[in-house]
């Protein structure tokens, strides 16, 4: 007879122990990896350690060709520390063997086939029964070569920060994870003021200082901790503002409000650092070139002659073509304006004096060039001027300024305008005065040469002495007064460009007869000397101009009396040489002992 037995046992809850058991080992093991966390076993006994063969561990040791035991462990890896840390590494196997608790260090090593040298932290725990008899020393390794570089890293920021900013005005360290605030200075003391101790109250007190209602918004919107927060998760390290405050004394200053964040690799927490740089001086710069611009040129431009192209440094917000350091074609720009702007008759100047070779060739030889043209805009003409200079050095760079001078062109055009219409009035008036005087010479040389003709006619009668040398200068001063009227005469002719010389025996006999009549009475009227020195050839006599000879030097003569004191001495010589056959120069000299005239005059 047979008999059978069977037994049912309900294994679903071991089955979901054995399942969870695995879940939790893969668990242990991906963390152990995350970590870098070696885990092996160590018996004092007999100084072994037995390396765990799985996860992380076991990857580990067959990359480094690690047994998965290892006979007398402190000696047989020791060789792989680094000297230094030999003796710390040897002590914490020491203290194990000797019964401690727990034992711990940190050491670096480079084994065979790692090309760097590693670092690492080992823990070491003694595991018990309830009666105290050792069950297992179980020991952690891991690999924190990585995080000491990232400490290191840490460190090195905040030590650059600090170097690239030895002038900062106020400076100070945030915790913006656990909000906290400390470690700082400033030449404004408002972090005393704030008593919260945090980032939040940081920034809150930080907002009060700016004086500029509109950036103040701004700050307040982004520098708040927690979008800080946010922006550093999405790749933002840095955060800046510029900012006006205002001193006690009234001082308006402005300031550059700097903040760095960066991950401290010990705590994980994001931390932040804070500069304020006095950037007074650059923004009013920045102020004062923003207020010439705007008030005096439509823009300033650079030119790259070697790559033919242009763009705008600063401009007018009208200016609606290209952008601000965008780089264009230099020809593509001209052409722009060319097209938009400029009548017909423009154009062909236009292309001509902007072309870059022109420009160039100018720049070449005077160092800067300036053209001007009318450009035409919503049907309203402006006048435009574009002055070129070398931005840094010659055959360098090329700065371009164009302004608009309308106002000042349509000055000038109505200037030029009134300065024809008086030019025309003057020309109308002086055509009037000369007619005028052509006919008051005419009617008074008629009565004059009346005089001229009696004179002559009683000077042929038998006359006594006296009354005959009184005919003779009424002869000669009459013969003058007809020269001068002939002068005014000749004036009309000098304007419209027609002037003859008449050419005609000047005996100096005649002359002197001239001074005797005109020059002398007037040197005696003033109790002045009148000295006449010649030296002149008699035989000869010159043809001359007489009426125009005898006008020259009647003024010269006369200005000698006339600024000559009295009682004073007039000098008048007369030489004469040949110059050539029937030719002859005539000098005449006067001088006198007046004041004269200046040598700066």
């Amino acid at each position: 007879m047979q008999y059978y037995y069977a037994s049912f046992t309900d294994m679903d809850d071991q089955i979901t122990a054995e399942q969870e058991m695995q879940q939790n080992k893969l668990m242990y093991d991906d963390a152990a990896k995350s970590s870098k966390m070696i885990i092996w076993s160590y018996d004092p006994a007999s100084k072994s350690a037995k390396m765990m063969q799985s996860g992380y561990t076991e990857e580990i040791c067959r990359k480094l060709h690690v047994p998965p035991v290892i006979e007398n462990t402190a000696e047989t890896i020791v060789p792989y520390v680094c000297p230094e840390d030999r003796e710390a590494f040897r002590s914490s196997y020491r203290a194990m063997d000797e019964g401690a608790e727990r034992a711990e260090c940190e050491f670096r090593f480079q084994m065979p086939g790692q090309e760097t040298q590693q670092r690492e932290r080992m823990v070491m725990k003694r595991v018990t029964d309830k009666d105290g008899r050792l069950l297992n020393v179980f020991c952690f390794g891991q690999n924190i070569t990585e995080q000491e570089k990232k400490e290191f890293d840490y460190e090195q920021t905040l030590r650059r920060r600090d170097q690239a900013y030895p002038h900062a005005l106020g400076s100070f360290r945030l915790n913006l994870t656990h909000n906290w605030c400390g470690e700082g200075k400033s030449s404004i003391p408002f972090v005393q003021e704030q008593e919260s101790g945090t980032a939040d109250g940081y920034f809150r007190e930080f907002s009060k200082l700016i004086t500029d209602e509109e950036i103040k918004a701004d700050f307040q919107k982004r520098f708040d901790r927690k979008l800080l927060l946010k922006e550093f998760a999405e790749g933002t390290s840095k955060v800046s503002i510029e900012y006006p405050v205002i001193y006690p004394d009234g001082r308006r200053c402005w300031r550059d409000g700097m903040l760095f964040m960066l991950k401290n690799p010990k705590t994980g927490d994001v931390e932040a650092i804070t500069y304020t740089l006095d950037i007074d001086n650059r923004k009013k710069n920045e102020f004062i070139m923003e207020r010439i611009i705007h008030d005096h040129f439509d823009y300033i431009g650079i030119i790259h002659p070697k790559a033919g192209t242009f763009e705008f440094f600063s401009r007018r917000p009208w200016i609606d073509y290209g952008k601000i350091g965008e780089i264009r074609p230099y020809d593509e720009c001209r052409k722009y304006v060319h097209d938009q702007f400029l009548r017909e008759d423009e154009c062909r100047y236009f292309d001509e004096t902007v072309s870059l070779d022109a420009v160039i060739e100018d720049m070449n030889a005077n160092g800067r060039r300036t053209v001007t043209y009318l450009r035409t805009a919503e049907e309203k003409t402006e006048c435009i001027r574009l002055q070129y200079c070398w931005l840094e050095k010659a055959g360098g760079d090329i700065l371009v300024v164009r302004s608009d001078i309308t106002e000042s062109y349509q000055k000038e055009q109505k200037q030029i305008s009134l300065l024809a219409e008086e030019k025309h009035a003057a020309e109308a008036a002086n055509i009037a005065k000369t007619e005028f005087l052509s006919r008051m010479s005419h009617d008074m040389r008629t009565p004059l040469n009346g005089v001229i003709g009696m004179a002559y006619l009683a000077q042929k009668q038998e006359n006594p002495p006296a009354t005959a040398e009184c005919l003779t200068k009424i002869n000669t001063s009459a013969k003058f007064l007809l020269s001068l009227i002939n002068n005014i005469l000749d004036m009309a002719k000098v304007e419209n460009g027609d002037i003859d010389l008449h050419y005609e025996p000047a005996p100096i006999e005649e002359y002197n007869e001239y001074l005797d009549a005109v020059i002398r009475p007037l040197c005696r009227e003033r109790n002045q000397q009148f000295i006449l020195q010649e030296d002149v050839d008699t035989q000869n006599i010159p043809l001359a101009d007489k009426s125009r000879i005898d006008q020259v030097l009647f003024n010269l003569l006369s200005n000698a009396v006339k600024f000559t004191p009295e009682g004073g001495t007039i000098t008048y010589s007369i030489s004469s040489r040949p110059v050539s056959q029937n030719r002859m120069e005539i000098c005449h000299r006067i001088s006198d002992t007046g004041v004269g005239i200046s040598k700066e005059f």
